[in-house]
């Protein structure tokens, strides 16, 4: 009886109309009006639900409840905030779950002097962004730096080596001694807890142009994508510790979803 009622409200409704499909009040169920002519009641699938949440704890809690789906943690840039994603099916519906973690501010500060900049600013930089991070005498030493112009045009470094064309010859002297060629840097990469701990090394080359009076800090060959695989892997790890230290199984992997 019923299907027949459903039947004649759809031919009255769908009539002389030319369309297939009629929703029905609530929005999760519509008639179908099939080839052979006959009327099927159909459920629309239920929409996407993302939640992004604010910390680790608050994602795992989430995530308790799930009990299939996987987690990326999606690799990125370094410097660029990095997502950690998961999903899962509850019922007839798709559940995203994200949580970001935002990049250190010594790691940016590190990046923006891999340009030439003045003396002021990587001064500036170091003060206010690295100074935990770097030798505890380097700070001193590139306030001491004296570009100086000589009589003849070319430019040189007061107590250093006169500069060839538009670099200098490393190791040149400053007042307060020796710059390095070369320093270690050890800053953390995050700034979100609990992952802000870590702290990884770098080797860095200080470069000087006496020409443009201009500073650069270069990390050494491939040591910063090394340090960002190493902290992919320990985020990995902690989202993989906190969701299934109780014995869960919820696979926990670098990688984009498509």
């Amino acid at each position: 009886m019923l299907a027949e009622m459903i039947s004649k409200i759809a031919e009255l409704t769908l009539g002389g109309v030319d369309f297939k499909a009629h929703p029905l009040p609530g929005g999760r169920e519509v008639l179908v009006r099939q080839p052979d002519g006959t009327v099927t009641r159909e459920s629309i699938p239920a929409a996407d639900r993302n939640y992004a949440m604010g910390d680790l704890d608050s994602f795992s809690m989430m995530m308790n409840e799930a009990d299939n789906g996987i987690v990326f943690v999606e690799p990125g840039t370094v410097g660029r905030p990095l997502t950690v994603t998961a999903f899962y099916n509850e019922d007839d519906r798709r559940e995203f779950v994200s949580w970001t973690i935002q990049p250190s501010q010594p790691l940016l500060a590190l990046l923006s002097l891999g340009t030439w900049s003045k003396q002021k600013i990587v001064v500036e930089l170091i003060r206010d962004k690295l100074f935990d991070c770097v030798p505890a005498d380097l700070l001193a030493q590139l306030r001491s730096i004296d570009f100086s112009r000589r009589n003849d045009g070319s430019r040189s470094i007061e107590h250093g080596r006169e500069s060839l064309g538009c670099s200098v010859e490393m190791a040149v002297q400053t007042k307060r001694g020796e710059l390095p060629e070369v320093f270690e840097i050890s800053l953390p990469w995050y700034a979100t807890d609990p992952v802000s701990e870590a702290a990884y090394r770098l080797s860095v080359t200080l470069d000087l142009d006496a020409m443009s009076e201009s500073i650069r800090l270069v990390v050494r060959g491939d040591e910063l994508e090394s340090c960002n695989q190493q902290a992919l892997r320990m985020v990995r790890d902690s989202v993989d510790l906190q969701l299934n230290d109780g014995g869960g199984t919820l696979p926990v992997v670098i990688g984009v979803s498509r």
